[in-house]
């Protein structure tokens, strides 16, 4: 068992049609400090060949990033706190 806690890196993980979407905790190497602290970023993969096809970010609101994320038909909802907002997500 480890002395401290072990970090989680990817908070939460959604499947949709040929898609898989990853909301990652852990700043990327390509992104700033005060960038990571501003969004969340969501990361896509397709599932037939395990191919990155991009990452997507959502802005924090009040302050706070997203706590879940919903997917349903072409739309992306991040939940916050205290707010949900609903993007269309590009095919």
């Amino acid at each position: 068992m480890p002395a401290v806690p072990l970090n989680q890196i990817n908070k939460e993980v959604l499947i949709s049609d040929k898609h898989i979407y990853i909301y990652s905790t852990l700043q990327a190497d390509n992104e700033t400090a005060e960038g990571f602290n501003e969004h969340s970023t969501i990361d896509r993969y397709n599932l037939e060949n395990g191919m990155y096809e991009g990452s997507f970010y959502i802005p924090n609101r009040n302050g706070e990033k997203i706590k879940s994320m919903i997917i349903s038909g072409k739309n992306f909802i991040a939940i916050h706190p205290k707010k949900m907002t609903l993007f269309e997500l590009k095919q």
